[in-house]
């Protein structure tokens, strides 16, 4: 999958913040991928982000793991 397609199926699901199944905690889904979604190809690092972004669409559509409001504190 493209990386703009991954930042386009994340920004069409409902905001709000979630643990991903690696241990990762966004606080804010949509303005976290905002800030990554100005990374390009060129840029170092953006395999990594790529992943990234491609664990948290992965978390997102998980069905044990569910998408809590915004600012919600990480789950133990």
């Amino acid at each position: 999958m493209r990386y703009k397609d991954i930042i386009l199926a994340i920004l069409s699901t409902e905001n709000g913040a979630i643990t991903t199944v690696n241990n990762v905690h966004y606080e804010n889904i949509h303005k976290t991928v905002r800030l990554y979604s100005t990374i390009t190809a060129k840029d170092d690092g953006a395999s990594l982000c790529k992943t990234q972004m491609q664990d948290l669409l992965d978390s997102i559509m998980n069905p044990k793991l569910r998408v809590r409001p915004v600012g919600s504190k990480k789950m133990k």
